[in-house]
């Protein structure tokens, strides 16, 4: 009875490890860091910022500029403070990126009686990356494959506060 006991828990044990090495190997393949980019960085900050009114909201803005970029890159996704933002670039300035992530950014939920109406709540993605405070992970598209670049530290400039409407007027 205890050979029993002892070769049903090695062999759950057994398969546990396996399982853990097989994922672990799978995240990083997918999510592997870039040691060198072809391009390089410039000017990189994040700031916070509030809004002067109070529905106008908060968040932090990370600034790249971009310069040395080697071929047909393309910025997708920024990864910083546990979101994921898409990376958009400056019409005016082609070398300079602004990501905006706002506070309280997160999917609006269904929540119903009816099952079925709640069935069609999306789970949110698991945040990919570890990262520190002042780091963050850009995505890139090169020849149609996307790779990871991790950014850091970055520094942190002081709080933007906007003024509100009509403020200082008596």
């Amino acid at each position: 009875m205890k050979t029993s006991i002892f070769q049903t828990t090695r062999l759950i044990s057994s398969v546990l490890l396996i399982t853990l090495v097989c994922s672990c190997a799978g995240f990083n393949s997918v999510y592997q860091l870039e040691e060198e980019p072809p391009f390089t960085l410039t000017d990189v900050y994040f700031q916070d910022w509030v809004a002067g009114v109070e529905s106008g909201g908060s968040g932090t803005r990370l600034h790249l500029s971009v310069t040395s970029n080697a071929g047909n890159i393309r910025l997708m996704h920024a990864y910083f403070h546990e979101q994921k933002v898409r990376i958009d670039q400056n019409e005016t300035d082609p070398d300079t990126y602004v990501v905006n992530f706002e506070k309280g950014m997160g999917k609006d939920r269904i929540m119903d009686l009816n099952a079925v109406n709640e069935a069609k709540n999306v789970p949110e993605e698991e945040f990919p990356f570890d990262l520190e405070e002042n780091e963050a992970v850009l995505s890139y598209l090169i020849e149609g494959e996307l790779k990871f670049y991790l950014i850091g530290p970055i520094v942190e400039k002081p709080m933007l506060a906007y003024p509100g409407v009509g403020e200082g007027e008596n």
